[in-house]
Order: structure tokens, then C-alpha cells, then sequence
């Protein structure tokens, strides 16, 4: 199949895999730190940047992160808050805390995401002709 069609079942492929994946990338981080991904609820996010006080903890966490790649900035960012965050609990946030939400910005978390983003690994597209 050629054309756009083909690009578009090639995406498909590649969405589910990555989708599979990154379910599989984010157990193993679980399991490596002893922790619950995504966080669900305030008071985890309040127990997590207690934990991210211990730097060893928090470079452990950037390091483990920045392996779900990413084949961009955005995409990387993407996947690692969906990892971290359910899209429910991400939704009580923004960057600055305006209106009735909390400051992502203000976290210990924000610089975790930052810095597992710098550190990602890319993820390659190879699709057959």
C-alpha cells in the first residue's frame, strides 16, 4: 500500500506498540522504585515530593523516566506525565497555577520532568515498504 494510507496504517502500528510499551516501561519503574505510576491523587503528589527531597532518589527517578524517549520534546514530555500523572489528577495543574489550579511549576516534580526530558532517549520509526 502506498501513499497516504500507508503512512497512516504505519502511525497506527506504531501507536499501539508504543502504547504497549510505555504500560510495560512504566511497571518496570514501578518495580525498580518501589512506587505507584501514574499517581492518582493530591496527597501521593505530596508524598512524592517528599521523596524527591533525597537526591539520589530524584536522579534515580529522572534516569528511569527519560528511558519512555520520546521522538521529540513534546512527545517525550507527553509520555513521561502520562506516566507519571492520570489525566485526571493532571488536570487540577498548570504551569503557573492561574485560575483554580495548583503550580506544576512549583513542584519538585516539574523539575524531574524537565530533566528526564533533557536526559530521553529517541525512539526510531522504521515502517516497511
Amino acid at each position: 500500500m502506498h501513499g497516504p494510507w500507508r503512512t497512516h496504517n504505519c502511525y497506527m502500528q506504531f501507536s499501539g506498540l508504543v502504547t504497549g510499551k510505555l504500560q510495560v516501561q512504566v511497571k518496570k519503574i514501578q518495580k525498580r522504585l518501589g512506587m505507584n505510576l501514574p499517581l492518582t491523587s493530591l496527597p501521593q503528589i505530596v508524598d512524592l515530593e517528599e521523596r524527591l527531597k533525597d537526591k539520589a532518589f530524584k536522579g534515580n527517578l529522572i534516569a528511569n523516566l527519560s528511558i519512555l524517549g520520546g521522538a521529540n520534546t513534546t512527545e517525550a514530555t507527553n509520555r513521561i506525565l502520562k506516566a507519571l500523572l492520570t489525566s485526571e489528577l493532571a488536570l487540577q495543574f498548570n504551569w503557573m497555577g492561574r485560575g483554580e489550579k495548583s503550580s506544576f511549576k512549583a513542584l519538585l516534580l516539574s523539575d524531574v520532568v524537565l530533566g528526564a526530558v533533557q536526559k530521553k532517549k529517541p525512539i526510531h520509526i522504521f515502517c516497511r515498504s
